[in-house]
């Protein structure tokens, strides 16, 4: 290259030097630029030296020393030790250890008090790197070290889900060369054992990217043999948890280390170098560990994250690791002060952390096995060992965590949460998925006796999961290949590290990061990040604040925009943006639209597939844009109120009712949190990301969070100009309602359900603004929630917007709570018992003509759960719900009781949405404001006829927003007799009332929540907009879904959907507008498709096809039983006609199962 141009990107070449004589024995040589003439300069790279002798033999063989020389332009003076062939040290063989969900903070050699002797000994002999950097999330990182490319590059930009873009295909691409078949290439043998989870489930598999034996898990989530999560192949065979092949009572972190060892083995026989991939699957959740492991522990933590924080920041102070001038990020504000918690919620953190540090230390032990094997085996110190973690502590299940179950067995689930993933990842700010050094630093440590002369030192250079195939590649002395099946490759993005083990810096131009939305760039010393696609950057100085506490982009804006800049093009390049151009095409099918009797229907400023992006249209210059409150009750029945036939009083409920729209066939998606995905989104639950609940999962329809490509009603609504508010029950997860659209924010954003009487389970948000403060014993929840929703509005009135309003009621949702003088009002009523009261509501529905007159009463429904039900001993000979008069008076007392509270909850909601109704009538905004009211599923038959008490503590001390996510449903029903019946449903009583008032609840529905049958899936749904509804107290049958709330708002207030801005790719609504019922019926045809916790009903037209527990984790189960019901003559499903129409089950089955692949119900949770 021309002189003064040197460079740290060289098109390297082989050069042949010729032949030097030498003696035999050891020597020096030291190679010298005697002279620099001429206009050109070489860099040297590597010298080779070949034995003549041996000169027939592979390539290979011959490599003696590496030698990397800065700039061999200068006088160079490195020792190189020539000897005789049979002395040559051999090329290293190597192995990289990945741990999951490991904090930076974990190991001793890292500042831990968790003991990791044997990580800690290879860092001792060998280096540990301070500044080392992963993607922030398992897929993404495991695709970098597996490529040497960004995770986008390699096309696992998120997880394994295929969004149809470039950077997010959910497998390793075509054109990616994986460390394994770059290795192969240069005679290495190969093994994986471990976690893979970079596309298997596309056919991406170990056994065909390079690798010669494996024993892998396709995603990992597992420790043993029973954990329904096991899924173990075997050089590309399925094998089965008791395999011949596996040790007995097996434990995973054990597992991988035994057969690494096998396959080591197998390369010494072979008389290859072997490269070993072992990836572990601890610490991550679900976690589970020896019984005797866990004792160790136990206790330890009780010292709390407080006191044991500044216990590791004293410890990273005195290994060099913490500067004095950086600030350590502060305990996060969801997170409790230690000695704020209860003595028994102390005790349950100290459980849970200690089984964390059981699992840490038991991982540690394994890599001593490892090390211990290839000492024995004569070749550890020819061994390239690098360790490190694929991100940050995580804090996925918030700060109370997950305790469910005994964590010595394979079916429990312990997860830390936030509370412990701070101290995990001290002294930095945040957790996995963000790209602040809480998420993505790492420890990395490097053992290699025979190519590292350090013992115990610091590398302080920046470096990358994109560096590990291009440090393993040069420490082989390979080539990295510069085509893949006959097509070029992409080049490597990383640098490789072994000169950096030698002392020497290596220069980049910048690291860069983008997971869900979260960006960052970093240069130098600095480094600008971002929360999310909306979030503001922020900038930091490294070098004087690693720590992140002090933001530079207000100060240093060019350095900001250079960043920035920077950024945006390297995302473009890796396809980290999903731009308009770049989306999947998707084909216009109007045959099967029609045969799925779907009528094609485009809200107005509603984008067709393929169209630009467009603003919203202006409304009509007479036209005024309604306001839109949305009001979802949790677990109301189809039958509660009065205006559907309820003996509940109603009243204000039923006013709207009677000044609007009811509708008799609208649906949910029979559970809290698949609904509500529902109605923000305008999709089905699955394609929103949460078909089962939130926090868990990685198959498309079962993230357990929103997903990228959905948008909410209020990232729809607020570009059009509106106000928009959430309170309430939020319940899909994090990102948050106010990360979301929605400008602010009271109530509980995790959690199912809040202690009614317990005001510090709610939060407002964003933080910094202060929620209502009440008087002891004045709190009630629906009261509190409606208090905010007033506040709010009279924000959105003094800036002059129209505005949304989503009210997520929490009630009647167990724990079933009213204040008890209210539930004494319904306590008689209730005594006569639910046989009495269910006749009572059908007559009345059939004088509402809400059912035909001719409907006979079905019979008592079955038992929600016979297994609960047969523990608690109130199971029934014949499995359906009691007859109420076969109950001891002690019983019905207990039972009246539970049911009045349920009845006074409703009935003070009622009157809270009252308050609602009169607010808007004295600011004059009643006749503009579409008001819709409906329910997330049908009434909770959880478990069994008596109903469950929850624990007393299921609520205590919760961070703010965060509700009950705890406690034991399903526990030994508790009795109440004597006093107790006057307290209950008041301060610290918490239960439910079960499935024989749930059967009440929905009649005369089949079935509860939970079941795809019409009593789980089937609401009310009241509509109320004077200004846009002609019609007073009608009723509406076509059929109608919570989705179709986006879609029925997006056309009435002229918004745009997607909206403008969003630089990803978003899914047609899959909804439809309910405007034009608002006149008439329709009698427009529609399909529409249910499943949850594998219930799984499909409606076409009148015809209804549903089975119980009928999905398998690719299709149907063989066993499926399927029921035919005509819902016209038969809405009860009472009456089976599978038998009788078996052509029809099949059709219905084959139109189900093509639905469920679209819709992202298939592939199921595994």
């Amino acid at each position: 290259m021309p002189r003064r141009q040197e460079g740290y990107s060289k098109d390297f070449r082989p050069l042949s030097l010729g032949v030097i004589d030498l003696p035999a024995g050891p020597g020096t040589m030291v190679p010298l630029a005697t002279a620099i003439s001429g206009e050109q300069v070489a860099d040297v790279r590597r010298l080779v030296f070949v034995p003549v002798r041996d000169s027939m033999l592979p390539f290979e063989e011959h490599a003696m020393q590496i030698i990397s020389l800065r700039s061999a332009a200068r006088v160079a003076a490195l020792a190189c030790f020539a000897t005789v062939a049979g002395a040559t040290p051999p090329r290293p063989n190597i192995v990289v250890i990945l741990v999951d969900d490991m904090g930076f903070s974990d190991l001793g050699c890292y500042g831990s008090e968790i003991p990791t002797p044997r990580i800690d000994s290879l860092a001792a002999g060998g280096l540990r790197f301070s500044q080392f950097y992963n993607t922030g999330r398992c897929c993404p990182t495991r695709a970098s070290l597996l490529t040497g490319l960004y995770s986008h590059q390699a096309g696992v930009g998120h997880m394994v889900e295929d969004s149809g873009l470039p950077g997010y295909r959910g497998r390793l691409g075509d054109s990616c060369v994986t460390i394994a078949e770059a290795l192969r290439g240069a005679g290495y043998h190969t093994s994986i054992a471990g976690k893979w989870h970079v596309g298997q489930n596309h056919g991406v598999a170990p056994w065909n990217r390079g690798f010669d034996r494996s024993l892998n898990a396709a995603a990992g989530g597992f420790y043993q043999a029973g954990s329904p999560r096991c899924d173990l192949w075997l050089d590309g065979e399925k094998i089965a948890a008791d395999d011949s092949r596996l040790p007995t009572d097996w434990y995973s972190t054990d597992l991988w280390t035994t057969f690494g060892l096998k396959f080591v083995d197998d390369a010494i026989a072979a008389k290859q170098p072997f490269f070993l991939y072992l990836g572990h699957n601890a610490p991550h959740f679900p976690l589970q560990a020896p019984a005797e492991e866990i004792a160790k522990f136990r206790g330890r933590y009780r010292a709390g994250w407080d006191a044991l924080r500044e216990e590791r920041l004293a410890r990273q102070r005195k290994l060099g690791l913490l500067d004095d001038r950086w600030t350590p990020a502060p305990r996060p504000q969801a997170v409790a002060a230690w000695e704020s918690l209860p003595a028994e919620e102390q005790d349950r953190f100290d459980h849970l952390m200690a089984v964390y540090a059981a699992v840490v230390h038991r991982m540690d032990k394994a890599v001593g096995d490892l090390v211990d094997g290839l000492k024995q085996r004569g070749v550890l110190d020819d061994t390239l060992i690098l360790f490190l973690s694929d991100n940050g502590g995580n804090a996925e299940a918030g700060p109370g965590g997950r305790t469910e179950g005994n964590p010595s067995e394979a079916r429990s689930d312990w997860f830390c949460g936030e509370s412990w993933a701070f101290l995990q990842n001290v002294p930095f700010r945040k957790y996995k998925h963000f790209n602040h050094e809480g998420g993505i630093a790492t420890p990395l440590v490097v053992h290699w006796p025979a190519g590292i002369t350090a013992r115990g030192e610091w590398r302080h250079d920046p470096g990358h999961l994109i560096d590990i195939l291009p440090t393993c590649l040069d420490a082989a002395g390979g080539e990295f290949p510069g085509e893949r099946q006959g097509k070029p490759s992409i080049p490597l993005e990383g640098r490789s590290l072994v000169p950096v083990f030698t002392g020497e810096p290596i220069a980049r131009e910048a690291l860069y990061w983008e997971h869900e939305g979260n960006a960052a760039v970093r240069v130098g010393d600095l480094k600008l990040v971002r929360l999310g696609t909306q979030g503001p950057w922020e900038l930091y100085d490294l070098e004087a604040d690693r720590t992140e506490q002090h933001d530079l982009a207000a100060t240093r804006p060019a350095d900001a925009a250079r960043l920035a800049g920077l950024w945006q093009a390297w995302a473009e390049r890796v396809h980290a943006v999903p731009r308009p151009e770049q989306k999947r095409p998707r084909e216009k099918k109007p045959k099967a639209a029609a045969a799925e009797g779907r009528v094609p229907v485009r809200p107005a400023g509603m984008r067709q597939p393929g169209a630009p992006i467009a603003e919203p249209p202006a409304p009509a210059a007479d036209a005024r844009r309604p306001n839109v409150l949305v009001v979802l009750a949790d677990d109301l029945g189809f039958s509660d109120l009065g205006c559907y036939g309820g003996e509940i009083p109603t009243p204000r409920l039923d006013a709207l009712a009677a000044g609007g729209l009811r509708f008799t066939q609208c649906y949910n998606s029979s559970r809290c949190c698949p609904s509500r995905a529902s109605l923000l989104t305008g999709l089905t639950p699955h394609q929103a990301g949460i078909g089962r609940f939130v926090g868990r999962g990685s198959a498309p329809g079962y993230l357990g969070r929103l997903a990228d490509r959905a948008v909410t009603l209020a990232e729809v609504l607020r570009p059009a100009g509106y106000a928009t508010f959430a309170v309430g029950k939020w319940h899909v997860n994090v990102p948050g309602p106010t990360e979301r659209g929605f400008d602010e924010f009271y109530g509980f954003v995790h959690g199912y359900a809040v202690d009614a009487f317990d005001p510090r389970m709610m939060t407002r948000l964003p933080q910094g603004q202060a929620a209502r403060a009440y008087a002891p014993d004045a709190f009630y929840a629906t009261h509190a929630i409606t208090d905010h929703a007033l506040e709010f509005l009279d924000g959105a009135r003094a800036a002059g917007k129209p505005w949304l309003l989503y009210v997520g009621y929490q009630c009647p949702h167990f724990p079933v709570q009213a204040p008890p003088a209210a539930t004494g009002r319904h306590v008689e009523r209730y005594a006569r018992g639910w046989d009495t009261l269910r006749a009572e509501r059908l007559a009345r529905m059939k004088q509402l003509g809400l059912v035909t007159p001719d409907l006979p009463l079905p019979p008592r429904a079955p038992i929600d759960s016979p297994d609960v039900a047969r523990r608690i001993g109130s199971l029934t000979a014949d499995g359906l719900n009691p007859a109420w008069d076969s109950l001891p008076d002690d019983r019905r007392a207990d039972l009246a009781h539970r049911m009045a509270a349920y009845a006074a909850a409703v009935e003070l909601m009622d009157a809270d949405v009252g308050r609602l109704v009169d607010s808007l009538a004295a600011h004059a905004e009643l006749e503009h404001t579409l008001i819709l009211f409906l329910s997330d599923n049908g009434a909770c038959g959880e478990w069994e006829p008596f109903g469950f008490d929850l624990d007393a503590d299921a609520s205590r001390d919760r961070p703010p927003g965060h509700g009950i996510d705890g406690g034991t449903p399903g526990r030994p029903n508790q009795l109440h007799t004597g006093d107790e019946l006057a307290t209950m449903g008041g301060p610290g009583s918490l239960f439910s009332y079960g499935c024989g008032w749930a059967n009440l609840c929905n009649t005369p529905l089949a079935r509860y929540k939970h079941f795809a049958h019409e009593g789980g899936i089937r609401t009310p749904l009241i509509v109320h907009w004077p200004a846009g509804i002609p019609a007073r107290g009608e009723c509406r049958r076509d059929a109608a879904h919570v989705m179709d709330v986006m879609a029925t708002c997006v056309e009435v207030c002229g918004a745009a959907y997607p909206p403008p801005g969003i630089d990803r790719e978003i899914l047609p609504l899959e909804g439809r507008s309910l405007a034009p019922t608002f006149a008439a019926d329709t009698g427009r045809p529609r399909t529409l498709l249910f499943e949850h916790g594998g219930n799984v009903a499909i409606r076409r037209g009148d015809w209804k096809l549903v089975a119980n527990r009928a999905l398998a984790a690719d299709g149907l189960r063989a066993d499926v039983r399927w029921a035919l019901h005509d819902l016209a003559a038969d809405p009860a499903e009472q009456v089976d006609l599978a038998a009788d129409r078996p052509d029809l089950v099949a059709e219905l089955a084959a139109e189900f199962l093509a639905g469920a692949r679209r819709t992202l119900i298939l592939p199921g949770p595994r």
